[in-house]
């Protein structure tokens, strides 16, 4: 099936009347906030329930947790005894850099001694703020795939204790420092130049990740030891029973199942969670979901496919970027945040990255209708550029309406309905799938 929009055949080249540097400053600029909460009410069978301020974990965890200026003295006896036992205390520095949902995470930096041939050296401290998401193991085993399968800047696990017998009294993981800040805190000054070069490398990455390929779709997660990986069924929400840990072999080979039958498998699988809670309600959307699947696959949207590693949030608050005056390439100096990448179907890869040719502010953008093309000069010139880096089978996936329905259909299979405002963007999608292609999607059967 062809897409939707004209593709480039050649790569386009860069400004020349523009210096690489970045713009003054915007006063008052809401995209350097980095405040993010989540919104919407809890899902409609479960009507008591509050949106979490922090996914998954309760408001009353960070009340509990020590303060940094208590904790750091842990942190030091972690270097002193396991890090950095050659380093002093008068030459550590411990910072709080970032407070996530499911991870403290803090900067180390070692400073040695005059007359010993070795720079500063900073790592990040990751510690799982509660012991549900202890799976150090899994974190190690996807950092450890990605430096062996693909050519793209992650950061390298240099250090890990999945069990608490430590001073920290938790698992942990030790990763490389990466230079530079988020995208998400540069972009606004950046020229066009350099938004150019920086759009032309996450292409490239995003070619390089759709190349990487499975025989099965899963959650990527450690096999037996670290230094490999398996497929594992995804998570529920947090409020159902914990799912048996089920798991595959990793292969690299053509699909062992069809796109609609992975589809049809979860969405079947969770429309018996809601029957077997009496919600026959939330069991009748499934069932809608479904039907919606089969039309799809019916009109060839799941034709020649594959399984692909997927970055679940390919925001630019997880794209870190080291620009200097004069640097013409290297410009993203990391991608992060691979805790829950997936295998899924290429489909779901190829979501197109839209706020790299929309205004946008902290805020997630993601795709809608109104902003897939690009409405100035200088944004359909950096579209152009991450097009062409991403390739052929990146930009036949990635465009038209049909496979922006089709990523929805699939995050739903994948991530459940799980509140208010799930429900509402799958009744949208339902009813935006009916008036495309006139389908019985609201007809379902049981």
């Amino acid at each position: 099936m062809q897409n939707d929009t004209d593709t480039p055949s050649q790569a386009p080249g860069p400004p020349s009347n523009t210096s690489l540097a970045l713009r003054p400053r915007a006063q008052n600029s809401e995209s350097e906030s980095s405040s993010r909460t989540l919104s919407g009410s809890a899902l409609h069978s479960q009507p008591d329930a509050p949106e979490p301020t922090a996914p998954g974990l309760p408001d009353d965890e960070f009340e509990r947790e020590e303060p940094i200026f208590i904790y750091q003295f842990r942190v030091f006896n972690l270097c002193t005894k396991t890090l950095f036992p050659s380093v002093s205390l008068d030459n550590l520095e411990v910072d709080e850099v970032g407070s996530g949902g499911y991870n403290r995470i803090i900067k180390i930096t070692a400073k040695y001694e005059e007359g010993e041939s070795r720079d500063a050296q900073s790592v990040i401290l990751r510690v799982p703020r509660y012991e549900e998401n202890e799976e150090v193991e899994d974190v190690v085993a996807i950092s450890r795939f990605l430096q062996r399968k693909i050519r793209i800047p992650t950061p390298r696990v240099l250090a890990f204790d999945v069990g608490k017998d430590n001073v920290l009294e938790s698992a942990y993981t030790v990763m490389e420092f990466v230079p530079g800040i988020t995208l998400e805190s540069v972009w606004p000054r950046l020229c066009q130049r350099a938004r150019f070069r920086v759009a032309s490398e996450l292409g490239e990455y995003a070619r390089l990740v759709l190349q990487c390929r499975s025989s099965a779709a899963g959650r990527v997660a450690a096999a037996d030891t670290v230094d490999e990986i398996c497929l594992a069924n995804y998570p529920g929400p947090p409020w159902e029973e914990e799912r048996p840990k089920l798991s595959r072999p990793y292969r690299n080979a053509p699909p062992e199942i069809s796109v609609l039958d992975t589809l049809m498998e979860d969405l079947r699988e969770a429309e018996a969670r809601a029957l077997g809670s009496e919600d026959q309600v939330l069991a009748l959307l499934f069932r809608q979901l479904m039907n919606m699947a089969e039309e799809m696959d019916r009109r060839g949207f799941f034709f020649d496919h594959f399984y692909s590693l997927t970055h679940v949030d390919f925001q630019a608050r997880n794209i870190m970027a080291d620009i200097k005056l004069g640097q013409t390439e290297g410009l993203v100096s990391a991608i992060i945040d691979w805790d829950d990448a997936i295998f899924a179907p290429m489909i779901l890869a190829c979501a197109p990255p839209v706020w790299l040719w929309n205004d946008w502010g902290p805020a997630d953008l993601v795709e809608r209708a109104d902003n897939i093309e690009p409405t100035t000069a200088e944004y359909k010139e950096i579209k152009e550029a991450f097009d062409t880096a991403a390739g052929e089978d990146y930009r036949r996936w990635a465009y038209g309406d049909g496979y922006r329905l089709a990523r929805r259909l699939i995050r739903f299979s994948i991530e459940g309905v799980r509140w208010k405002r799930d429900w509402t963007e799958a009744e949208e999608m339902l009813e935006e799938w009916r008036v495309m292609y006139q389908t019985r999607v609201y007809s379902p059967s049981f």
